[in-house]
């Protein structure tokens, strides 16, 4: 009798002994199974390429990567300055974005103006099919172009992605051509960008408002291609960035 219930204690401990080892594989498991962090590495700007965007329907699929990118990019610093944005009233924000890149994509789709895709050269790289950014512009009277948007993936500026596809450009048109557009006087990531690019901004508000756009929010910028101008930046900027 004295036997069994001596037995009695040890069994209890054992089956605590289990139960906590339990405890501590069930632990072990859930820590496994929980999604770990993606370590995005960023391509470096030798292994990217720039290759001009023609869509021929609507429902092209590189779009909706560029709208992601397009959105995603600017909705991360507005929605920081959203009251300085000024936009209509009861206007979301995210909404806006949508509706100025559709603006883009009928002007793409109508061939009213020109986008040049920098993506990833790595075939390992498979988020948005590799593509890292975008700029599109309009080709005006006179040879003259106009920069319509510039977008970067958030997760990948200032690393001199920006200027990559400007430096494209210079394979496109020749040098001495003369460059401008415009950008939200809020925008202080962009006026920085295209000021490292060497712009000058432009004061005179008929320069907005010929764009439809109110002068008291956007300033024009304006730069003409040089031999040394554009490249130097480049490698003035990937050397900040390392």
């Amino acid at each position: 009798m004295s036997s069994k219930v001596q037995e009695l204690p040890n069994e209890l401990l054992r089956l605590k002994v289990l139960e906590r080892f339990d405890e501590c594989l069930e632990q072990k498991n859930k820590l496994i199974n929980e999604q770990k962090p993606v370590v995005q590495v960023k391509p470096s700007i030798e292994k990217t390429i720039v290759k001009e965007f023609i869509p021929q329907h609507a429902s092209d699929a590189i779009l909706s990567i560029l709208r992601e990118i397009f959105v995603k990019s600017f909705h991360q610093y507005y929605k920081e300055i959203q009251i300085e944005l000024k936009l209509q009233e009861n206007k979301d924000l995210l909404e806006w974005l949508h509706e100025v890149f559709d603006e883009m994509q009928t002007e793409m789709l109508e061939k009213k103006c020109r986008c040049f895709m920098l993506s990833s050269t790595d075939v390992a790289d498979s988020k948005n099919q590799g593509i890292i950014g975008f700029l599109t512009l309009e080709e005006r009277e006179g040879g003259i172009i106009y920069i319509a948007q510039c977008a970067i993936d958030a997760q990948s500026k200032k690393c001199g992605y920006g200027s990559r596809l400007f430096q494209h450009l210079r394979q496109v048109y020749p040098p001495g051509t003369y460059y401008w557009g415009l950008c939200r006087r809020a925008n202080k990531p962009a006026v920085s960008f295209y000021a490292k690019l060497g712009a000058k901004f432009i004061d005179d508000k008929n320069v907005a408002d010929k764009k439809g756009y109110d002068s008291s929010l956007y300033a024009g910028f304006e730069f003409t291609d040089k031999p040394s101008g554009i490249t130097e930046t480049i490698i003035n900027q990937r050397s900040n960035a390392t």
